[in-house]
């Protein structure tokens, strides 16, 4: 494309660009006037009366000068923590004085009801079909390879074997809930 129709092409542009604003802004643009190009140019808009402002504005050179902002650092991402000191423990309860009378200690209502002892056994896992699954516990000493309803160590009955967990019962606290023992726990 040469110069001379480059610059005909940008001249023709030119002319359409400017008669669409002289028909969009209605002439306010070539007459002068201004406007927000939003209104008609006769429109009650242009006719109503506008704000006088004051020619000049006070300078206030107090408000200019740069004050320095206050800087609260907060936590050091390279600095380790350290945590507060623990608060205090709470005071002993103050004790009455004694009487000289022994005071009768509260009898129990209830008749303790006796635990079952603890599960001294950790299970290492199971292996087997699905419907004939052998559990293996150890005690840190011996292995036990136990199937649903064997006794182990004499004190605790194989209740269910997953292959993540065991639950073991009590020889004798049937009533109580079984233990689920999770693998190496």
């Amino acid at each position: 494309m040469s110069g001379e129709r480059r610059r005909g092409i940008l001249l023709v542009a030119l002319a359409a660009l400017l008669a669409f604003a002289a028909v969009r802004f209605g002439g306010a643009l070539l007459s002068g006037r201004g406007g927000t190009g939003f209104s008609p140019p006769d429109s009650p808009a242009d006719n109503q009366s506008r704000i006088d402002l004051p020619q000049f504005v006070e300078l206030r050179l107090g408000e200019l000068e740069n004050k320095p902002a206050e800087f609260n650092p907060g936590r050091d991402p390279f600095g380790f923590y350290t945590p507060p000191p623990p608060p205090p423990p709470p005071a002993p309860p103050r004790q009455k004085a004694p009487t000289g009378r022994p005071q009768p200690k509260p009898a129990s209502t209830t008749p303790q009801k006796p635990k079952p002892p603890p599960v001294t056994v950790t299970f290492l896992g199971s292996f087997g079909p699905v419907d004939r699954r052998i559990a293996v516990f150890t005690d840190g000493n011996d292995l036990y390879n136990a199937r649903v309803g064997d006794v182990v160590k004499e004190h605790f009955v194989v209740d269910n074997i997953g292959f993540e967990s065991s639950d073991l019962k009590y020889v004798n606290f049937p009533e109580e809930p079984p233990a689920r023992l999770a693998v190496g726990g």
